[in-house]
């Protein structure tokens, strides 16, 4: 990574505003199509949520080595990483199968607990369904009708980057439907609700969340979950490192304060309020409405459309603590 003031004047094919996973996936693609690539990150790591952390841990007064415990921020496990599954496709593309990541037990990779009750999630559709029976017997039909549509979700993602098959159209329809509306539909047992969205932590079960986001996300999960062998921000450094040999550009504590349009040199990036650095065209990676904050002036955003974007109700946050 270099700071950035050792970009101030430079021009780029593409600056990125923001080095989550997003930009860094973004960056990493169009830096293999050839493009010259500039990533800014305001903050001091790169990853958003694919941070860690460390913390010490006490150890007895008789021991000479200190230890550490190892937090992650966002990525827990991934799903959908074994041969021949969509993960593993993609990761192969970035360049991350390379990293040491650990398959986790088939018959339980998950605990979801309500009430003081435990509940495990089995690898598998056919397995998952029996476990979440075997709780939940007067469910046994229903549980059938939800797992077939994760399935089907799952089946369905490969067709998804083909431009010669329906599969988009099919994606698409999912995305129109409420993930919400699905459950509480198919599920009748409110406590089984509960339990199903359970591995959801972050995708908060609303009317809001698409159908296909939630079943996407926790079909891969059936079909395999792994976790990594340290931190999740083995990855982003992964994605950072493969960018700079492909001839980008990673800057951390660069804050971009203002995008202005410029008729000879694309457009202008203020960075830390006093360097500029220009580019052919903007990604952003942040929150819509701070991406228009951004632009102070232009003669192609108009009033309307900003106050539409202003007026989007925001998703649910969230907060964690790590014990």
């Amino acid at each position: 990574m270099v700071k950035a003031e050792e970009i101030n004047g430079k021009g780029f094919d593409v600056a990125i505003i923001g080095g989550g996973l997003g930009g860094l996936q973004c960056g990493y693609i169009l830096s293999k199509k050839g493009l010259k690539v500039c990533i800014l990150e305001q903050n001091a790591l790169l990853g958003g949520c694919l941070q860690s952390f460390g913390r010490k841990v006490n150890m007895p007064a008789s021991s000479t080595h200190a230890r550490v415990a190892e937090f992650d921020t966002g990525l827990h496990y991934v799903g959908g990483l074994d041969e021949g599954q969509p993960l593993n496709a993609l990761f192969n593309y970035f360049g991350l199968m390379h990293l040491p990541w650990q398959k986790m037990d088939a018959d339980a990779f998950d605990e979801v607990v309500v009430n003081g009750k435990s509940y495990m999630f089995a690898n598998g559709y056919q397995a998952f369904a029996a476990r979440m029976t075997e709780y939940f017997p007067h469910q046994k039909e229903n549980i059938k009708k939800y797992t077939a549509l994760l399935k089907e979700v799952g089946d369905a993602l490969p067709k998804s980057f083909s431009p010669k098959d329906d599969g988009a159209i099919y994606t698409q329809s999912l995305f129109a439907r409420s993930a919400y509306e699905f459950v509480n539909e198919t599920i009748t047992d409110p406590l089984l609700r509960e339990v199903l969205a359970g591995t959801s932590l972050k995708m908060e079960l609303t009317p809001a969340l698409p159908l296909y986001t939630y079943a996407q996300i926790n079909s891969s999960f059936i079909q395999s979950a792994y976790r990594l062998a340290g931190g999740g921000n083995m990855v982003s450094d992964s994605l950072c490192h493969s960018i700079e040999k492909m001839g980008g550009v990673v800057c951390t504590r660069a804050k971009v304060t203002e995008i202005r349009e410029q008729q000879e040199n694309g457009l202008q990036l203020k960075v830390n309020e006093t360097i500029d650095v220009f580019a052919k065209k903007v990604i952003s990676n942040i929150h819509p409405s701070a991406t228009l904050e951004l632009i102070k002036e232009s003669a192609h955003v108009r009033k309307v459309y900003r106050n539409r974007i202003n007026r989007l109700e925001n998703t649910t946050g969230m907060f964690t603590v790590n014990l």
